[in-house]
């Protein structure tokens, strides 16, 4: 299963022009999945704090040359090679013995897939999911968001949700339809 790039034009565009709001937002966005594929490459803990540190600073600096041109180039993706980069480079400057693989990292996507999957995982998708969810969550008032959690997320009854929190069937419906709508734009940005 691809990710979804989930960086919308605006949000890259914020981005680029260094507006700290976008920035915020991204690696809040981003972060935690940045992160688990450090863990998941066998990094500590701290490192992988630290290396997910490197990643962004990496994509400060280059976020200008990153381009759409084809459906296949991702912000994701792109943040993958980074953390494939800094992953590496971190082995290469701690490690005790010479790496096998030297050169471009071209050259290390063997050794370095086994690791990190080149296409995205369930679990990749969930850890994006999470953080798209903790962002457009304050865009909603508590009970709408509260109603959508339950019926959607809890799989409650809609006769349930209704009773509990007194409201009608078409009041869970609309909630639903609302979150799921901005999950939606989120998740699947215009190209």
């Amino acid at each position: 299963m691809d990710i979804p790039s989930t960086i919308t034009s605006s949000l890259l565009e914020g981005i680029r022009s260094n507006k700290q709001d976008a920035w915020n937002r991204m690696v809040k966005l981003y972060y935690p999945l940045v992160y688990s594929w450090c863990r998941k490459a066998g990094i500590k803990p701290e490192d992988s704090s630290d290396i997910s540190q490197n990643v962004f600073n990496g994509v400060s600096q280059g976020i200008r040359n990153f381009t759409r041109e084809k459906p296949a180039d991702t912000f994701t993706g792109w943040l993958r090679t980074i953390t494939k980069r800094r992953i590496f480079d971190f082995r290469k400057k701690t490690s005790n013995q010479p790496l096998i693989y030297e050169g471009d990292i071209h050259s290390i996507s063997d050794f370095i897939e086994e690791e990190i999957p080149v296409e995205g995982s369930n679990q990749d998708y969930l850890v994006l999911l999470r953080g798209v969810l903790e962002i457009i969550k304050k865009e909603f008032e508590e009970n709408t968001w509260n109603i959508f959690w339950r019926h959607v997320v809890e799989e409650i009854p809609l006769e349930d949700v209704t009773k509990e929190f007194n409201v009608n069937a078409n009041s869970v419906y609309l909630a639903k339809s609302r979150v799921l709508k901005k999950l939606r734009s989120h998740l699947n940005p215009p190209a």
